[in-house]
């Protein structure tokens, strides 16, 4: 039986290298040829590695010169007008100003100068601000009164200069800082250059940057009392700040999180919505749906559409709730406030101007912070090395054929002081005591 076997086996093993033979033959293989190929193969294994070619490792400096170029690039191709407010030789003198201090400025300041590029367009809508999300901040809020500059919170540290005017900065007067951190954002108009000169006015790198402060890990904020004596708190800043916590919140403040809520304020007949955000079109036709309800149920007799601090979106989405008030107004009167303020911009002043033309609503509170007329539709590009995200607008919008400094309030309301360090809303309490 073994013998059997075997003989088979070996048969089996004889037809089996008689096929392949004539496989290789017909395919031009020879033996020498596969051995050849084992042999380069095991060969190439054993090669060197430094012999095979290598990725060019680029230095800190390339990288940044690689960067700046992008920017200089992109910007001036895709935006909708680069020179509007200056030359491309200024533009051009810019980039290269920052390229020639690379060597010398450490990466917060190189973002910084490139900040400071992008927000030379003098238009509002581009900007290289998303980097300020990653920047500590001292522990204090800052609110433009006049022209004095107070704070308005403050976390355990700086409690002591709650309500108090800040009057330097390091060695550095208060209007002078506010001129030196101003060229890092890009402004509609005054009010918008007010906010941003107290929201950079904080921030660590950019007055280490700017010059303001010898030091990004530390500053000396000089504060005057109402007396006119002067004291000053050596800070530390953070990414994260525990304010310290006012006796109540108005009601605009609250759920900022969402992009837009209501309350039905029943004993008033007030319909309060909140929109903190132009976005999310189905869900905000919903929304008006619901909204629209009240009224149909005569539940509502006041309606007030709130859009301080929006910063824009899809003015698009506000057209239901626009298109629904129409309808309404042919059949009961009601009465229609809109309120704006410094921090209103783009969809949300496009959307509140449409409120008041179409609905001949009343607009409260302070000057929008963006122009009527002014660049939009914002896109954006990324940096190849540092990743920074600089949008531009690709587009010019002319609302209505206006081209305005910015949507002004019918009613001038804005809050002082005393509000804000109470957590009052003078707005809010004129609507419902009906002094309006």
């Amino acid at each position: 039986m073994k013998r059997i076997v075997t003989f088979i086996l070996i048969l089996a093993g004889w037809v089996l290298f008689m096929g392949l033979s004539y496989v290789f033959e017909r395919a031009g293989i020879t033996g020498t040829g596969i051995w050849s190929g084992l042999h380069d193969w095991r060969q190439s294994g054993e090669a060197d590695p430094a012999d095979a070619p290598q990725k060019r490792e680029f230095s800190r400096e390339e990288r940044w010169y690689q960067d700046l170029d992008h920017l200089a690039h992109n910007l001036t191709l895709l935006h909708a007008d680069a020179f509007q407010r200056q030359s491309g030789d200024a533009f051009e003198e810019k980039v290269e100003g920052v390229k020639m201090r690379v060597p010398d400025l450490e990466d917060h300041e190189i973002v910084a100068g490139i900040m400071e590029i992008v927000a030379s367009l003098g238009d509002a809508h581009t900007s290289c601000w998303r980097p300020l999300l990653g920047m500590k901040r001292f522990p204090i809020q800052l609110r433009w009164f006049d022209d004095e500059l107070y704070v308005v919170e403050a976390d355990a540290t700086a409690a002591r200069a709650l309500g108090l005017r800040l009057a330097a900065v390091g060695t550095t007067e208060i209007k002078e800082a506010a001129e030196r951190v101003r060229v890092y954002l890009p402004h509609g108009n005054r009010w918008d250059r007010r906010q941003h000169e107290a929201a950079l006015l904080v921030v660590s790198d950019l007055l280490h940057a700017s010059g303001v402060l010898d030091s990004r890990e530390r500053g000396r904020f000089t504060f005057m009392k109402s007396d006119g004596s002067r004291f000053a708190l050596d800070l530390t800043p953070s990414i994260w700040i525990e304010w310290v916590p006012r006796g109540q919140e108005p009601l605009y403040r609250k759920r900022p999180d969402e992009h837009f809520w209501m309350k039905h304020l029943e004993d008033t007949g007030i319909l309060w919505i909140r929109i903190n955000l132009c976005a999310n079109t189905e869900d905000f036709a919903e929304f008006t749906q619901d909204a629209m309800s009240l009224i149909d149920y005569n539940l509502v007799d006041t309606l007030v559409i709130d859009w301080r601090g929006n910063s824009g979106g899809n003015s698009l989405v506000f057209r239901p709730m626009l298109e629904g008030l129409k309808k309404r107004l042919q059949k009961k009167s009601l009465r229609l406030y809109g309120i704006i303020d410094n921090g209103t911009y783009s969809s949300a002043l496009i959307n509140a101007a449409e409120y008041k033309r179409e609905l001949a609503a009343t607009l409260l509170g302070e000057p929008t912070g963006d122009k009527i007329g002014s660049q939009g539709e914002v896109r954006s590009f990324v940096l190849p090395n540092s990743k920074l995200t600089v949008q531009y607008s690709a587009r010019y919008f002319n609302l209505a054929g206006l081209d305005s400094d910015a949507l002004m309030p019918d009613v001038l309301l804005s809050p002082g002081l005393e509000d804000i360090l109470a957590g009052c809303d003078p707005i809010y309490e004129a609507i419902i005591s009906g002094k309006l």
